[in-house]
């Protein structure tokens, strides 16, 4: 699956969770020292985030290994759950750890707690072979 989410949309939720949008633009004067730093946040959050994500997909013996990007228009080969629904709150939380730590705390704890989800559900599915001839009875009482 392509990936669809950019580094600007992930600092622009992130933006949004910590209440700092300007007449609903994030990419203001006011907020150019986050942007200065997101990239990294960004890359960093990435990297940890990516043996999770749909993208990774081992290539014989070799560990897959997150690409980081370099500038905001960029496309992150992050399946768009994990970029959308967990990076922003980890952004956060890098973000504002010292200018606001209740807000980098409450981040922090939402970024654990939709990563334990991910974690948990399988990056592709397989079919189960029936190996003892029992029928099928998915579509039973359609």
């Amino acid at each position: 699956m392509a990936a669809t989410t950019t580094a600007q949309m992930i600092f622009d939720l992130a933006m949004t969770l910590s209440d700092n949008l300007v007449e609903g633009l994030s990419d203001v004067t006011a907020n150019a020292d986050y942007k200065y730093r997101s990239l990294a946040l960004i890359n960093s959050r990435a990297k940890e985030l990516y043996r999770y994500s749909d993208s990774a997909v081992p290539d014989g013996l070799v560990r897959p290994n997150f690409i980081s990007v370099t500038t905001f228009s960029e496309f992150l080969d992050l399946d768009d759950g994990l970029a959308m629904g967990v990076l922003p709150h980890g952004l956060v939380s890098d973000l504002f750890s010292v200018e606001n730590p209740s807000l980098s705390n409450r981040e922090e704890a939402r970024y654990n707690e939709t990563l334990e989800k991910f974690r948990n559900f399988p990056k592709a599915w397989e079919a189960i072979t029936d190996e003892y001839g029992i029928t099928d009875y998915s579509d039973a009482g359609d």
